[in-house]
């Protein structure tokens, strides 16, 4: 009995460290090349595998969807660099190769028994109902009183983007030019919108979820005008798709007149919500830009700029990607560069495209294979939202390596299989 007592409350452990590591991923630990979301996916993979082992138990063979992918991509990284001669970065490669690792120790093994999801689901939905009020907070109070609202530790150096006085530099010339688009306690708003999307996912679409209709719906509308108001364009598609299939759920079957009153008085809160913040031209200007093959062109960088790199790879790399952890040293190493993005050794692309690049065209095959299995595993309404919103993530953010990433697979691949068979 107290061994199972462990085990669950480590499966809590476990699961409050997965869903808050977005968050910690902001910051870089300091002296190390980590982040401590990195840090505390360390520590969750870990802890849990260890707990195991400790009660006599073992890990038994999962379905190493992710774990042949990385080993098979490993050895080909490590015959590029020998045979062919490529030169890498060694800080690099080792801190691509480490997360991978860690991420695939999660997947294959800890999220098939050691993620506990209801446990996941409530407190994700909390936080990121809690992240979507404190977005229209700052909102209002700069709106109307001209407070401004940095939550943000100064003590620490970000993750990738800088120091914490760069930051608030922008964000203040932002507010000059008009032009400041609040993101709770993340750097930018699409990193907000990729944490606080599948939580409206959970909310409008999983009826397994429990909790009562006025605290969905309290959650979902806090959500969207948050994801109105940040601004991203990715999170308002993803949010206009959530809803678009919550509708058509809604509207199946016999339509009442309390559906018909519901549905008009929703769709006209979203068009009052529309016109006060100019979602419309703001999204506009985004989806214009998909078409523009120039520098700064945030649309077509997103979606197209991991095939103007795969354009450039010779026949063979091609076959077999760069590898993984090596894109930006082989970008850099040998000056190339694309009309979307002249900043040399920038690996900047979503994250299909860091697959394609990074494996090539046999590694996409089966890296499609994988995704694939996955949907046809998913037999959970949480998985498939999960599993759609991340698709799209993947089709347009540079995602492949984050903790954001990790987040949803843990759901994705959650209660699969057991990994954990303690001894009785």
């Amino acid at each position: 009995m107290n061994m199972k007592i462990n085990l669950n409350r480590i499966k809590v452990w476990v699961s409050l460290l997965i869903i808050i590591s977005p968050i910690l991923n902001i910051y870089d630990i300091g002296r190390i090349p980590i982040s401590f979301g990195d840090l505390a996916l360390l520590i969750s993979a870990g802890l849990y595998l260890c707990i195991c082992l400790m009660h006599n138990g073992r890990i038994r063979n999962g379905s190493f969807l992710f774990s042949g992918y990385y080993a098979f991509f490993f050895i080909v990284t490590m015959i590029i660099i020998i045979f062919l001669q490529q030169s890498f970065s060694l800080v690099d490669m080792l801190k691509k190769w480490s997360r991978i690792i860690i991420f695939v120790t999660l997947m294959d093994f800890v999220a098939k028994d050691g993620f506990e999801v209801e446990y996941a689901r409530k407190w994700y939905n909390r936080i990121a109902v809690a992240l979507s009020c404190l977005v229209i907070i700052q909102w209002g109070a700069f709106k109307f009183f001209g407070i401004v609202i940095d939550p943000y530790l100064k003590r620490f150096p970000l993750n990738d983007h800088g120091t914490i006085e760069d930051l608030l530099a922008f964000f203040s010339r932002a507010r000059n030019a008009n032009a400041w688009r609040m993101a709770a306690v993340f750097p930018e708003p699409a990193q907000f919108a990729q944490y606080v999307c599948l939580a409206l996912g959970f909310l409008l679409l999983d009826d397994s979820l429990m909790m009562s209709v006025k605290r969905k719906y309290f959650g979902a509308l806090a959500i969207t005008l948050a994801s109105a108001l940040a601004g991203s364009a990715i999170g308002i598609i993803i949010t206009g798709l959530l809803w678009g299939l919550w509708a058509l759920r809604y509207i199946k079957g016999k339509v009442t007149i309390g559906k018909f009153l519901f549905l008009a008085a929703l769709l006209f809160s979203f068009c009052m919500i529309i016109i006060r913040v100019d979602i419309i031209s703001k999204l506009l200007y985004r989806l214009s830009t998909i078409t523009e093959f120039t520098e700064g062109s945030s649309g077509a960088l997103r979606l197209l700029q991991g095939v103007f790199v795969f354009r450039e790879l010779p026949l063979s790399l091609k076959l077999i990607g760069v590898g993984f952890g090596n894109v930006s040293f082989y970008l850099q190493s040998n000056q190339i560069t694309t009309p979307l993005l002249k900043d040399i050794g920038n690996a900047y692309m979503n994250g299909f495209s860091t697959a394609l690049v990074s494996s090539g065209i046999i590694g996409m095959v089966w890296y499609l294979i994988i995704w694939v299995r996955l949907w046809r595993q998913s037999t959970q309404m949480y998985q498939k939202v999960a599993y759609l919103v991340l698709m799209v993530l993947f089709c347009s953010s540079n995602i492949f390596y984050s903790c954001a990433a990790m987040l949803y697979f843990s759901f994705i691949c959650s209660q699969f299989e057991s990994v954990c068979n303690s001894r009785r």
